[in-house]
């Protein structure tokens, strides 16, 4: 038998802390599941918005430069699915000009560049970027309309819930 002088632990307080420190470290455990589980979707939602971020740059960069040496001629024209223009891109310290096509198919668009206006099998992907939505056309009485027949460049692009306003090249 242990006197009450004696230093120690009986077999019950060291079952007690055991079981104490258990359940501490079960209780850490789900903390750390539902922190991560928490910092994983908000990454998620960080790049979805970074995606959509950058598709909108993308965009409004190609949109709003129309190669101004093509305005003798029809530019621009469009339905909801896509929208094909005379336009210029940078290409290092140059513009590379030629004739865009932006379709939007399913979550993606893709930015293609073409051979001859008005004829979608003459384009080759260039690119490819998150979809932003339908596309609309709106000319200078800013009524959007589905269709923008072949001709000079819509005042506004709608696609999606963004709006777009082309213009001429200018310089860089």
């Amino acid at each position: 038998m242990t006197s009450p002088s004696e230093k120690g632990a009986a077999l019950l307080e060291v079952l007690i802390a055991v079981a104490i420190t258990a359940m501490l470290a079960a209780a850490m455990t789900q903390v750390t599941r539902f922190g991560l589980s928490v910092i994983e979707r908000v990454q998620t939602a960080n790049s979805t918005s970074t995606e959509a971020l950058i598709a909108r740059r993308t965009l409004s960069d190609l949109l709003t430069r129309i190669d101004p040496g093509k305005a003798d001629r029809d530019t621009a024209q469009g339905d909801r699915e896509s929208f094909q223009w005379y336009g210029a891109a940078p290409d290092g310290d140059a513009w590379r000009t030629g004739i865009w096509r932006l379709q939007t198919t399913g979550d993606q668009s893709e930015l293609s560049l073409c051979v001859e206006f008005g004829v979608p099998a003459t384009c080759s992907i260039e690119s490819t970027i998150q979809a932003l939505g339908p596309f609309a056309y709106a000319p200078a009485d800013g009524v959007f309309a589905d269709v923008w027949p072949a001709g000079p460049p819509p005042h506004l692009i709608r696609i999606g819930d963004h709006v777009f306003t082309p213009r001429a090249l200018g310089g860089r």
